[in-house]
């Protein structure tokens, strides 16, 4: 037999050989067990997958699940956590259509003719865009599209007042906040997510920082020498932050240099509690001032200050910040400006007061999320 035969012959038998594992052979390598370890892999990588751009610059990649009336039901890929995800806080969805918004139904006894001539009788326990959902006397729901439905009435013939209304969308999606980290000049205990990169400005002063970990963000400023600036004098600051969230608190500890002219330079370190979201909060902060602060009124090295946001509109907001010094400074400072938001910058216009010196300036500042966080 030729070198030829001899293969044809061998794969033959192979072919012909049961595979090993599948009859119970403990001891076989890749046996029957492997392709049932790796099922549930194939069934997760089949489920349809949604990435969801919130406004607040967190990415999410997940399985929807349910979508009612003004919300939406996410399961995380990477972690498996359920979210409910209000819809004004998601900007963008990529992936296939979504599901259709649904409500709880009211329960009433409907009866359901279809045009294939079927009968369902039911309780109305869910209302969707287009379709709803009957419980018939067996617990059993039963799923019908409006489309496929010929008349609804109740039990005996008599007329029903029909379905109520299919959930809407809201309609004025609110823009996300780029500014949440600062109230107006001072941090706020918002941070900036994993990856994100924001270019702001607090009066004269420019300031680029940037998300480097959940927990952990990094700072740097400088004021450019340009009109009234030049009278702040050269100056950089450089800031490290740390800090985390709980429920509707949200902290944030660091360190802060400032480096300016002649060879200055000085260290502080800083704290920071933020209540609520980027919608409405009330923020707390302990640290140093802006630089040039002692041109406006007695602030030296270390301010308390108070302030918050509120959320007027999907497009804007007010911002207020109030200073007082802890160094032994008479004066205090009052800020409120309105922020106007168009995604991915923010506007600032308003006005600072200073008692004791009897100043007022106006505020103006921006902000421009350079990239977004996960």
């Amino acid at each position: 037999m030729t070198r030829i035969g001899w293969l044809l012959a061998a794969a033959l038998a192979l072919r012909a050989m049961p595979a090993r594992g599948a009859g119970g052979d403990e001891g076989a390598v890749g046996g029957g067990a492997a392709p049932a370890a790796a099922a549930p892999a194939v069934e997760a990588a089949a489920r349809p997958q949604w990435l969801l751009y919130l406004r607040d610059g967190r990415v999410l990649r997940g399985e929807v699940v349910d979508r009612g009336a003004d919300s939406l039901t996410l399961i995380v890929t990477k972690t498996g956590e359920r979210l409910v995800l209000v819809d004004t806080l998601v900007r963008r969805v990529d992936g296939p259509p979504l599901p259709p918004r649904c409500q709880p139904g009211d329960g009433r006894l409907l009866v359901a003719v279809m045009k294939d001539g079927r009968s369902v009788t039911g309780r109305l326990t869910r209302r969707c865009e287009g379709a709803f959902t009957l419980e018939d006397e067996a617990a059993h729901p039963v799923e019908l599209r409006e489309d496929d439905v010929r008349s609804l009435g109740a039990p005996g013939g008599e007329p029903s007042a029909g379905l109520p209304p299919a959930p809407e969308p809201p309609s004025a999606p609110w823009r996300a906040d780029v500014a949440r980290g600062r109230m107006l000049a001072s941090p706020t205990g918002l941070a900036p997510a994993a990856g994100e990169l924001v270019l702001s400005t607090a009066q004269a002063q420019v300031a680029l920082e940037a998300g480097v970990l959940p927990w952990l963000s990094l700072s740097a400023a400088t004021t450019p020498q340009l009109a009234y600036a030049r009278a702040l004098g050269d100056n950089a600051t450089v800031s490290a932050a740390a800090g985390g969230s709980w429920r509707w608190l949200h902290g944030r500890a660091g360190v802060r240099g400032d480096f300016g002219a002649g060879g200055f330079s000085a260290a502080y370190v800083y704290g920071t509690v933020t209540a609520g979201g980027p919608d409405r909060n009330l923020t707390v902060y302990a640290g140093p001032p802006l630089p040039g602060a002692a041109l406006a009124g007695t602030f030296r090295d270390r301010i308390l200050a108070v302030g918050g946001a509120w959320r007027l509109a999907s497009w804007a907001s007010a911002a207020t910040e109030h200073w007082v010094a802890l160094d032994g400074g008479r004066d205090t400072a009052h800020a409120l400006a309105f922020r106007f938001m168009a995604e991915p910058i923010a506007f600032e216009v308003g006005g600072i007061g200073v008692t004791g010196a009897g100043r007022w300036l106006p505020w103006l500042g921006v902000s421009w999320r350079l990239r977004r966080g996960e």
